[in-house]
């Protein structure tokens, strides 16, 4: 979400304690926190593998991964193009861009 805020033209400056407190306030509560566990770090490595890609593109397989162990109802994306073709079949449907 940084990045957004970082990037939008905004008529005001944002104060990063406030916008901390915003996110706290507005964003978190929606939002449920899932740590990646050792055996998500080889899946991940096989799936961009597979792909034929490398770099940062283990971070998308890292998030993948978890998704589709708890069971998300959404997962928001600006790398949409990436994410879908990573995905395992079980979720693809469920991502899109804010």
């Amino acid at each position: 979400m940084y990045p957004l805020i970082d990037s939008h033209r905004w008529n005001r400056a944002f104060i990063p304690q406030r916008l901390d407190a915003s996110f706290a306030e507005n964003l978190l509560p929606h939002f449920e926190t899932v740590p990646a566990v050792k055996k998500d770090y080889p899946e991940a490595a096989a799936a961009v593998e597979r792909a034929g890609w490398g770099g940062a593109r283990i971070y998308g397989a890292l998030i993948l991964n978890r998704a589709s162990t708890c069971d998300a109802d959404r997962i928001y994306t600006f790398s949409l193009s990436d994410f879908q073709m990573l995905a395992p079949a079980t979720i693809g449907e469920r991502i899109c861009a804010p």
